[in-house]
């Protein structure tokens, strides 16, 4: 070893223990960095050894231990001066000096795992792992309260009486429900059957947005762009789709309208179902605010052919679950509002028999009131029957020979390594798979 990489040495070995002692003379400072600070997260022996002893003292004995006691700890030969330091340090610089410091050493640990998980293709552990590493900070807020001091009641006061900021759907009966609309951020859902009108909401919701200004980018995950960008011109320019090959003036004029009142952009973007999770979309999301320098509204067609993060999910609930919770954190990212829609109508087919107290029924023949065997051998009562639609159906064929016609979307509860989840053959139910049946 050369005499620069001994002083090298030298010089990042006293860094890590100089900062170790000005945290010990700071007991704000310390009470803070105790939680984050790790004996691995240092590169010298003698330096993991003292964070260790440090941190089992505090564990025991819930003080800031004192130099002294730290040396009588401590099982190797150090000066009786190791841990004195000339003078203090600024306490805001301490704190900046600890957070980098952990923040660091957080980000590296997590990119030495994220090669296994790359291995294990578990990308969702990844972005945990760096999210976790971001989002260390010693002077976090511990949550708001008051008291009756004028001060803190007029903080209260103000908290209380304040508007939400909202943004208007343009659906004048929803905006007086919501008090003026949705809320900046939230993730909201349209609801309704098989051929309800969905993606024709989420059109309508992106002109009455776009008219307030607001850029909307339209994800796709059934329709590929040219036919939801015919539906959008459609619908905002008034022209019926069957005379959109006719109209090419009225619509140019409709987009020189639009470019004068200064309304949004509308730009729609189509990916494979089930190849998209909330990473992908918020990189998406990312460029377009780098390219355009504004933040959309997102309208998602739709959240049910989405995958989550990490591979660690068992069946449509979880699935459906991780998903709105991670699109959720899209929207809180950004501070945008996220619309998605979801369909209700989850069907067996005309002829299959379900469970009542009085006995087998066919599905045609149950009526609101009706209380059908579920989930969990419960019986849940009818609320409402839907007309019948046509779908795709599909026929299961299970071991013992018996066979059952269900639409793609029906919910089937299902055994995975001991564990009941459910799902459905649109969201992976697949040949091999122990169904839990009547």
């Amino acid at each position: 070893m050369g005499n620069n990489e001994k002083v090298s040495k030298i010089d990042s070995e006293y860094r890590e223990k100089e900062l170790v002692a000005q945290i010990l003379a700071n007991k704000e400072v310390f009470l803070k960095s105790i939680p984050y600070l790790e004996a691995d997260y240092f590169d010298y022996k003698k330096t993991r050894r003292l964070v260790s002893t440090i941190k089992r003292m505090y564990a025991n004995y819930k003080i800031v231990p004192t130099k002294s006691s730290i040396y009588l700890e401590l099982d190797f030969d150090v000066p009786e001066n190791w841990l004195d330091i000339e003078e203090p340090w600024d306490e805001n610089y301490l704190t900046d000096q600890v957070n980098s410091f952990v923040k660091e050493r957080v980000m590296k640990r997590a990119i030495e795992k994220s090669i296994e998980h790359i291995d294990r293709k578990d990308y969702g552990a990844i972005e945990k792992d760096i999210k976790e590493a971001v989002s260390v900070d010693l002077d976090m807020k511990l949550g708001m309260s008051f008291d009756s001091s004028k001060e803190s009641f007029d903080e209260l006061f103000s908290i209380l009486t304040s508007k939400e900021t909202t943004i208007p759907t343009g659906w004048y009966n929803v905006d007086e429900k919501l008090q003026g609309g949705v809320t900046i951020p939230s993730l909201n859902y349209l609801l309704a059957k098989s051929g309800g009108g969905k993606s024709v909401g989420l059109i309508n919701l992106s002109w009455n947005y776009i008219q307030q200004g607001r850029d909307v980018l339209y994800v796709s995950l059934e329709l590929k762009e040219p036919k939801i960008l015919k539906r959008y011109y459609s619908h905002s320019a008034k022209i019926p789709s069957y005379r959109l090959e006719q109209s090419g003036e009225q619509l140019r004029k409709h987009l020189e309208k639009c470019e004068e009142k200064g309304y949004g952009k509308f730009t729609v973007q189509f990916f494979q179902p089930n190849t998209l999770n909330s990473m992908k979309l918020e990189a998406f999301v990312r460029n377009y605010i780098q390219k355009y320098n504004r933040t959309p509204i997102i309208m998602l067609d739709y959240a049910g052919l989405m995958i989550p993060n990490t591979k660690n999910w068992n069946g449509m609930f979880e699935r459906d679950k991780f998903v709105s919770e991670e699109l959720r954190g899209v929207a809180i990212s950004y501070n945008t509002v996220i619309w998605t829609a979801d369909q209700f109508n989850r069907c067996i087919s005309f002829g299959e028999k379900v469970i009542t107290p009085e006995g087998e029924k066919k599905i045609e023949d149950v009526k609101v009131g009706d209380k059908v065997l579920g989930r969990n051998n419960e019986y849940r009562t009818v609320t409402a029957v839907s007309e019948p639609e046509k779908q795709k159906v599909f026929l299961i064929k299970t071991k013992s020979g018996r066979t059952i016609k269900v639409s793609e979307r029906h919910i089937f509860p299902k055994l995975v390594n001991g564990k009941l989840v459910e799902d459905s053959i649109q969201s992976g139910l697949k040949a091999g798979d122990k169904l839990i049946i009547n």
